[in-house]
């Protein structure tokens, strides 16, 4: 019984700690991004009503791309220990994606379809 009691009190500890880190990570990747590969964009990372955090299209050399959902559900994954996303390209192919701020100024996003990667480098804007 006791056994079960210590088992059970490690997993929501566990547990805690993952959503703590998942809170923090998440809040420093918050903010306006600059991604030269995406037509020159301006990416906004915002916590949405549902709790959950996503990546939007805000400015555009292409008018066209504005309001698109480039990023859907980022999350943090404790395997990886990283966030993931899918990211929905504006031609319509979604791929699964991992998020790693290198620095404060710095985000690297793979972007990973079967076989095949992608690695994008965008800048952190000004508020």
């Amino acid at each position: 019984m006791k056994k079960r009691v210590k088992v059970s009190a490690l997993l929501m500890v566990g547990m805690l700690i993952s959503a703590a880190t998942f809170a923090q990570s998440a809040e420093k990747i918050a903010g306006k991004w600059y991604a030269e590969e995406v037509d020159k964009s301006v990416i906004k990372i915002y916590k949405a009503k549902n709790g959950h955090w996503y990546g939007k299209i805000i400015e555009s050399a292409d008018e066209e791309k504005v309001d698109h959902l480039l990023l859907d559900k980022i999350v943090y994954d404790e395997d990886k220990e990283a966030l993931t996303s899918t990211l929905k390209a504006t031609n319509g192919m979604n791929v699964k994606a991992t998020l790693t701020l290198v620095d404060a100024q710095t985000l690297k996003i793979v972007g990973r379809k079967m076989l095949m990667s992608k690695t994008f480098i965008w800048k952190k804007q000004a508020p």
